[in-house]
């Protein structure tokens, strides 16, 4: 997510407490400035789908000119809920992913989607 703008849902891993997505998704940031966060809920058939912890990073920190290799801690952010069942405050699990960075002029974006600053292709996110 950037702001309250979802860039990309992964689909549902099923039986496992070490998922492993292995999906590839190209998103395109209009504002490089904005904090890009990674959410990660345990999908529930029966109810809401329960928050097990949240990553952040910004674009400004990482390197254009080669593919980023990203290993973040998920915090709880102030989730209630998460806090109420983690009383032990043990480690929530880490997020891996890459993440190449490509610069996109006005004239690129306007054929893909408005005014857009980045163009970011995630693979192989794992928890």
């Amino acid at each position: 997510m950037q702001g309250a703008h979802k860039l990309f849902q992964t689909k549902s891993i099923s039986k496992t407490t070490n998922p492993k997505w292995n999906e590839t998704f190209d998103a395109y940031v209009d504002n490089p400035f904005k904090e890009i966060a990674m959410q990660v809920f345990d999908h529930d058939v029966v109810g809401n789908d329960d928050f097990m912890g949240e990553a952040s990073f910004n674009l400004i920190d990482l390197d254009m000119k080669r593919t980023n290799e990203m290993h973040l801690p998920l915090i709880d952010s102030g989730n209630e809920d998460l806090i109420k069942k983690n009383k032990k405050r043990k480690p929530l699990g880490t997020i891996h992913f890459t993440i190449p960075m490509v610069p996109v002029s006005k004239d690129e974006m306007a054929e893909v989607r408005g005014d857009a600053f980045l163009f970011i292709a995630c693979t192989h996110f794992h928890a």
